[in-house]
């Protein structure tokens, strides 16, 4: 029984990467998976249960992943890489984020969460950064707002590149970790 709820999140996942959560029912994962409804509402009772649940596996994940042991410029870029990682598996998540979190109440609730967490995580981050000397000395008001572009910035990346008509792809993506970089280029100490 597991086994077929992990095949559903899967196929779930697949599916709204692809086409959208608006385009794709749960009759369509049913028949992606030769399942019938009865299947799928044993383990789901809707298609918004389906996402909060892939929503809250992204959030697992990244609570997951180890921050830097110590600061240095390369595990900075390298979080932030692992982080678009995880944007691309997750990618309709991001692409309709405005919409879900309006949507479903149980979205916005985890988001909410996540989002106060991540951001004081950032500010700490940010912080110590600043102390090892990677960033010049940065005041709070400087912390909290570049802390909020970081977040920002990976959140809505993907819509905004449908909005230029580009087409979604890894290499699409990733141009964003050129542009980090760019936005943290003036808060890092010359040598870096």
């Amino acid at each position: 029984m597991k086994d077929n709820r992990e095949k559903i999140l899967a196929s779930a996942t697949r599916l709204f990467n692809e086409r959208g959560t608006a385009e794709v029912s749960t009759n369509h994962i049913c028949e992606d998976l030769s399942i019938s409804p009865g299947s799928l509402y044993y383990h789901f009772r809707s298609k918004d249960e389906i996402i909060v649940m892939i929503f809250q596996r992204m959030i697992d994940k990244w609570e997951q992943s180890p921050l830097p042991e110590e600061p240095c410029i390369d595990s900075l870029f390298f979080m932030y890489e692992r982080t678009f990682r995880y944007l691309w598996e997750y990618r309709f998540i991001h692409r309709e984020i405005s919409a879900l979190y309006k949507r479903i109440s149980e979205f916005r609730i985890i988001f909410d969460k996540a989002q106060k967490k991540r951001l004081k995580e950032i500010q700490i981050f940010l912080g110590d950064y600043s102390k090892a000397g990677i960033f010049r000395a940065l005041d709070q008001t400087e912390i909290k707002n570049l802390a909020r572009t970081i977040w920002f910035f990976p959140l809505y990346w993907m819509a905004y590149l449908e909005t230029e008509g580009k087409n979604l792809n890894q290499k699409t993506v990733k141009e964003s970790v050129g542009i980090i970089k760019n936005i943290i280029q003036p808060y890092l100490k010359k040598e870096q």
